[in-house]
């Protein structure tokens, strides 16, 4: 019997170990299972933005100049552009931008009623070779002093279209001839 009391106690001993031993090995385990989860999940919304960012086309965006002529309606129209006058199955007012022998330019020419003080409009249809338009600005004006004789000289697109809207209002009593050029930033 002096044998059989010390090795219950020694087995008691190595069982209440063992039990709580299992018992922070249990906590430990749920502890860090959510741990590892949460790495996971982690690597998988990395995975999927990257994804995300890879699939995203890239714009490519070019400039493009594009030359026109406005005038008021007391002036002759500049005899270069009788050239580039509009096709036949066009109607009166419409105005394009073309590739014509390699320098874009807007035909017909823009012309104003002659003493307007009012706001004119002019949409000008982009030719789809040269991409959707993004934005447009005025980058030169020749004679430059002409701009002078606008109260609005305005331009911009609207949005996703490949159209150019020009706003122009002239100052009372003013007569112009004046080329200008219209820079397009174009998406392809």
């Amino acid at each position: 019997m002096k044998k059989v009391i010390p090795l219950v106690l020694v087995l008691t001993i190595t069982g209440v170990c063992c039990v709580v031993a299992a018992y922070f090995c249990h906590f430990y385990y749920h502890r860090y299972q959510s741990a590892v989860t949460e790495l996971e999940s982690r690597i998988n919304s990395f995975d999927i933005r990257l994804a995300t960012l890879e699939a995203h086309k890239s714009r490519e965006l070019t400039l493009v100049h594009v030359w026109g002529i406005i005038s008021t309606a007391d002036r002759a129209a500049d005899e270069h552009m009788h050239f580039y006058l509009s096709s036949e199955k066009h109607p009166d007012g419409f105005f394009e931008a073309i590739n014509a022998k390699g320098d874009p330019l807007i035909r017909p020419e823009l012309r104003l009623p002659a003493g307007s003080t009012t706001n004119c409009e002019y949409d000008i249809q982009v030719e789809s070779q040269f991409g959707i338009v993004a934005d447009a600005w005025l980058s030169h004006a020749e004679p430059y002093q002409d701009l002078a004789a606008f109260d609005q000289f305005r331009v911009y697109c609207p949005h996703k279209t490949n159209i150019v809207r020009l706003i122009a209002r002239t100052r009372r009593d003013a007569s112009v001839q004046m080329g200008f050029d219209l820079v397009l930033l174009c998406e392809r």
